[in-house]
Parts: structure tokens; sequence; C-alpha cells
């Protein structure tokens, strides 16, 4: 029970059996399609998603599931970290100085507390902004959060029970920290700005042959790949997103390089900017789980 396709047991499994856990994500990416991604963006995205029901036996969703066999509570609140990169997960602070967190993340949540309800546990959510940074944000869930190698406070260590984020699996994070199973593929590309004044730059092989900027988001798994391809190249980097989008717009770098479906997402809602066909370093996504959270429950798993 503790172990499906290779992957550890985590929490879209603990409350629910695991066909049940990515037939939610499913079901959520679907919802979100109609609200934030653009239909050739939410297409390649469903295509990956799609390819998980191919491995789920048929009979699975004919019956309804069994109620959870281990002693697992009735009741259970546990404390997310949000981090803002739209379209997985978004966070908007309203004028009152409360936050609002959406996304099709944000739903893959809402639709496991409904499964967990169906099986009489009441499951709820505690949201609140995480880091802006995804290194930061995932040292505070890590296994050596509070260590002279990341040194952070046991308060911050202490403060979430896992991160609701578009992390790439890799294998150096999946010895820091419990990771969901990957539900989504994505790869790397660069996005342009299309009313500049300068050389139009397509590919980052350009860029590092002319020694051109390139926007980097700071503290990502990402960048470290991109300098280490493209040596060459000089690169700028930003705190965010946007903060990358506008120093392309202030012409402060010819590309940004970034996950795609964020750039498409982009891309989608702001006619400036133009998203290039170079892509590489094909992925996939996850949400990121504590380990020590999965330390206090496996006892409960079988």
């Amino acid at each position: 029970m503790a172990w499906h396709l290779g992957f550890p047991s985590v929490y879209l499994c603990l409350l629910l059996p695991w066909h049940l856990s990515l037939l939610v994500g499913a079901e959520a990416a679907g919802d979100a399609s109609r609200n934030l991604l653009d239909a050739a963006a939410f297409a390649a995205a469903n295509r990956e998603l799609g390819t998980l029901f191919t491995i789920i036996e048929e009979q699975a969703f004919d019956e309804p599931a069994e109620p959870p066999t281990w002693d697992f509570p009735t009741k259970l609140t546990l404390r997310g970290g949000v981090l803002h990169a739209p379209p997985f997960a978004t966070v908007e602070e309203q004028p009152d100085g409360s936050f609002v967190y959406g996304g099709f993340q944000v739903d893959l949540l809402d639709r496991m507390k409904i499964f967990a309800s169906q099986m009489n546990i009441t499951l709820n959510f505690q949201l609140s902004p995480s880091p802006p940074m995804y290194g930061d944000a995932f040292d505070l869930v890590a296994n050596d959060c509070n260590t002279t190698a990341v040194n952070n406070t046991l308060e911050d260590c202490n403060k979430f029970d896992f991160i609701v984020a578009n992390f790439y699996a890799t294998p150096e994070r999946s010895l820091r920290a419990q990771l969901s199973p990957p539900w989504l593929r994505s790869t790397i590309s660069t996005v342009k700005y299309v009313d500049k004044t300068g050389r139009d730059y397509t590919t980052l092989t350009q860029a590092s042959e002319d020694k051109a900027n390139v926007c980097l988001k700071e503290g990502t798994f990402y960048a470290g790949v991109v300098k280490a391809k493209f040596p060459d190249a000089t690169y700028v980097s930003c705190p965010d997103l946007d903060g990358c989008l506008d120093a392309l717009k202030r012409e402060e770098c010819v590309l940004h390089c970034d996950d795609e479906l964020q750039l498409r997402f982009r891309e989608a809602t702001d006619p400036s900017l133009e998203v290039t066909r170079e892509q590489f370093n094909t992925q996939v996504s996850l949400q990121l789980m504590m380990e020590t959270f999965m330390k206090l429950h496996s006892n409960k798993l079988g």
C-alpha cells in the first residue's frame, strides 16, 4: 500500500487510493483550463496528464473507494505554503491584507478535500504565501532546513507541512524532501519581447554567440541547467518572473528563460510577449511534500 508506480507513497496517495489521486489531478487541471491556461498550453499539459489514465484499470472507477483501513485521524489540518507561479498556483493580496489563492494546484487541494470527506475524513488546508523564490521555499520543508548547510531558524522550518508549487523532480531534491509523484511534463523555453528596438533573438545559441544578456530567475533548478548549457551568455538575475519580464521589456535582456507552460500562460495574457520554439531539458513537475510529515504518519500507511 505504501508504494505505487515506483514512487514512495506521498500525500496524494495518503488520503486516497492512487488511482483516485490521479483522477483528482486530471479533473483539477480540467477546471483550470477554462480559467487559466490558453488552449495550446493546456492541451500540452492535459496530454501529459492523460497518459496517466492509460495505466489505470478501467474497473478502478466502477466501485466507490473503500474506506481507509489504517488508524488515520478523522480530522486533519495541514499548513501549506503557496508559491506564486501562474497558472500552477497564484497568490493575490487583498486590500485588507488577506490573500486569495488560485491555480490548478490549489484546485487539486480542493478536490482532495472532497474525496477525503467521502472517506469520513475532514481535511483542511491552512494556506499562506511561501517565499517567492523556489530555492528558499524548498529549503523550508527540506530535511536539512535547520542545519549549517541551510541555516534557517527552527521556527521557519516548522511553518509549513508542504509547499504548493511547480518544482521540477530531480535526484538532488528527492534526497532532501518527500516529493509527490510527478504528474505533469514541461520543458525549458524562452520568451522574447515583440516590440524591442534591437536585434531579434530567438534562441539561446544566438544570445550565447553574441554574449547577449539573458534573464533568469534566481534560486531555480533550471538556472543552473541553462548556465551550464550556454556558458558564454551573459545572465541577468531576477527575483521572480514578473521582474524578469519587466527587465525584458526594458530591453535589459534579449530573452528570458523559464518553464514553458508558465511562459505560454504569460504569452496568452500579454500580446507583447512571444514564446520561441526553443525547447530543452524536458522535466516532470510535482508538488512538494514535507519529509518530517511523512515520517510522522508512515506507520499509518501499512
